[in-house]
């Protein structure tokens, strides 16, 4: 699990301006009679640096109708322009149509499960492979012939080694994030696949409520491993049709509110991205490192994070200062909480699997340290 999230901007298409400059990452449908879209947005995400979600997508207003070798052949061709360009599996990977079960498209499960699998044929082990980009509630009432839901299937049947997902229209509670995102992160987990989210949101984000739940989305990506969480939209030229959808349209920001600390969410939003790009740079650098072992002599926020647990969970007298650098005081705390949870064995030493713990434990203290790590703090 990273100690971030890379936040972009999902629905790459006509009315998708350049100015995406604030996202982490961008998910970029390759659609037919739309490639010149795709290609620009492409050439934009390898001159800014940008995480690439490149979906293999078909038309909305038409019924699939593409042979094996045909829909080969198309992989091969996105495959060639990825690679000519410098992507590879570090920087883009490879998902198979955009919400794929919507019944114009008339896809079966089967059908969709057997385009996978070409597409993992093609892009494998060259790029990574994921398979869903499906709504919750209709992901669940479509059926395989052996009975599995949409995502279990894909998740059992496949050789994807991604599971995508959607946070959005059916997941706009804190109740319904919760529970079905926890479902759909037990499916990876049992299958052994990575999960991701190239879509989110679906909410009035000028209005507060719609703006809370955004957070929340993004939020439970990140406490259920998503790497990315890209939201529709950040900045749109498009019709007005969609512009509840967006922070910014037509080059406003049309979420200005007087009672938020930051003057309007697209600002906040735009605080919340900086914060989880300063971790991703600091973690990439010198940061909190997960595979770390941590031991008497060690320094830095890793260390400031064991100690604020430690006095959180022990509760010392005196509490422990959390000043990064693990001494005496510190290292019998740690011998002590590891006679408490039966963890004697790794002597005095905390490790990746005792971390984790820590973090599944106190997730509140693991934000904080995240926070602090982003504006700085060492």
């Amino acid at each position: 699990m990273a100690g971030y999230i890379e936040i972009g901007a999902s629905g790459g298409g006509k009315w998708f301006p350049k100015a995406q400059g604030e996202a982490m990452c961008i998910e970029n449908r390759h659609t037919p009679g739309k490639e010149n879209w795709f290609y620009s947005i492409a050439e934009q995400c390898r001159a800014e640096n940008k995480y690439m979600m490149v979906t293999i997508d078909i038309p909305f207003d038409r019924a699939f109708s593409t042979t094996g070798p045909e829909w080969q052949q198309r992989c091969y061709g996105i495959k060639n322009y990825l690679q000519a360009r410098g992507f590879n599996r570090q920087t883009c990977d490879i998902s198979v149509i955009n919400e794929p079960m919507k019944s114009e498209k008339a896809i079966t499960v089967e059908t969709y499960l057997w385009l996978v699998d070409l597409t993992c044929k093609v892009f494998q082990p060259d790029f990574k492979v994921g398979f869903g980009n499906e709504e919750y509630d209709l992901a669940m009432t479509k059926k395989d012939s052996q009975g599995n839901d949409f995502y279990t299937a894909g998740a059992k049947r496949t050789k994807a080694e991604k599971m995508y997902i959607h946070i959005q229209s059916s997941m706009r509670s804190p109740a319904h994030i919760e529970a079905k995102c926890n479902h759909l992160k037990a499916i990876a987990g049992k299958y052994s696949k990575e999960i991701d989210c190239n879509e989110a949101s679906y909410e009035n984000v000028a209005d507060p409520n719609g703006w809370n739940t955004v957070k929340y989305q993004i939020k439970k990506a990140k406490d259920i491993g998503c790497p990315h969480i890209a939201i529709v939209f950040l900045n749109l030229d498009g019709p007005e049709k969609y512009k509840f959808l967006t922070f910014v349209w037509r080059g406003a920001d049309r979420t200005i509110n007087s009672d938020n600390p930051y003057g309007s969410h697209w600002k906040e939003l735009l605080h919340l991205i900086e914060i989880e790009r300063k971790a991703k740079q600091g973690q990439e650098e010198d940061g909190m490192k997960l595979d770390e072992i941590y031991k008497e002599g060690s320094r830095g926020i890793g260390v400031k994070f064991i100690q604020m647990i430690l006095n959180q969970d022990m509760k010392p007298d005196p509490l422990l200062k959390v000043d990064g650098i693990w001494g005496s005081k510190t290292n019998a705390i740690v011998l002590a909480y590891q006679e408490k949870y039966n963890l004697s064995q790794y002597g005095g030493a905390i490790g990746p699997n005792t971390m984790q713990d820590m973090i599944k434990q106190y997730p509140g203290i693991w934000d904080n340290v995240q926070y602090l790590y982003a504006i700085g703090v060492r």
